[in-house]
């Protein structure tokens, strides 16, 4: 099972597959800023290039770049057919702009792309607290770019999904459950955040019971860090961050105007 964890033509497959998915919800608004869709076009297809030069090493350039050009254009065509979206030309440049960067930058760094994943944009080389700075970076982040709550249900289940490949990956590279990988601690505060109002208190409410839950790790939480590779990375901190999430429910329901604040 490891094997199959750590060879990225499974998570490029399916992480194409997250587009189709995607472009057929009506998630409607995801973040607060400007064309905030073509920063997620952009940084979808780069990391999607990204994955398939990681897995498929000895494969033409050139293909893996026409296999993602084409997986762009065809989310577009599919969204033409549904009422509830369109096709759009910048949508796709903005697919394509990103695949040529990934591949650029993958033919000059290689895997410290990533790299840049599972340490959440290095953050998790940070030798001081490295997955509470990583998961609180994330919290700001969802309340100063205005994430809804559909954009971070979508990344929080993407970004579980991809984890557990990048976490396989890199423990493989850095050793067992290495403290560098910080995606986990992401993934378990977002499943802690996930449908309460993205308000200071509720957020802060939230990063704090997470980051409770994640190192005392009470049962069932140790279970699961006992499983394989990068599924017991990831798994502990998903059921810490739904732990913390019931937790937030009851706590915000009980003060006093606490999700109106």
């Amino acid at each position: 099972m490891a094997r199959t964890l750590r060879d990225f033509r499974y998570i490029a497959w399916i992480f194409a597959a997250v587009f189709f998915i995607a472009a057929v919800l009506p998630v409607g608004k995801l973040g607060g800023t400007s064309n905030f869709d073509k920063v997620l076009h952009f940084s979808g297809f780069y990391f999607l290039m990204v994955f398939f030069l990681q897995g498929y090493r000895n494969k033409s350039w050139l293909k893996m770049l026409l296999i993602s050009l084409a997986i762009g254009f065809f989310v577009e065509i599919v969204q033409a057919g549904i009422p509830y979206r369109t096709f759009s030309l910048y949508d796709f440049l903005a697919d394509a702009s990103g695949a040529v960067c990934g591949y650029i930058s993958y033919r000059l760094i290689g895997d410290v792309n990533i790299e840049l994943v599972g340490t959440f944009g290095f953050i998790g080389k940070i030798p001081i607290g490295p997955g509470t700075i990583a998961s609180f970076v994330f919290i700001l982040i969802v309340y100063f770019l205005n994430f809804t709550n559909q954009f971070v249900v979508l990344f929080t289940l993407t970004a579980t999904i991809v984890g557990v490949w990048v976490s396989s990956y890199l423990e493989g590279k850095w050793g067992d459950d290495p403290s560098q990988v910080v995606i986990d601690e992401v993934v378990g505060v977002g499943f802690t955040i996930l449908f309460h109002s993205f308000t200071v208190p509720i957020l802060l409410s939230g990063f704090f019971l997470f980051r409770f839950l994640d190192i005392v790790k009470p049962w069932p939480i140790k279970y699961f860090e006992k499983l394989p590779s990068g599924i017991g990375i990831m798994a502990d901190d998903i059921v810490a961050g739904i732990m913390a999430n019931i937790l937030l429910t009851f706590l915000s329901s009980g003060l006093i105007n606490i999700s109106g604040i």
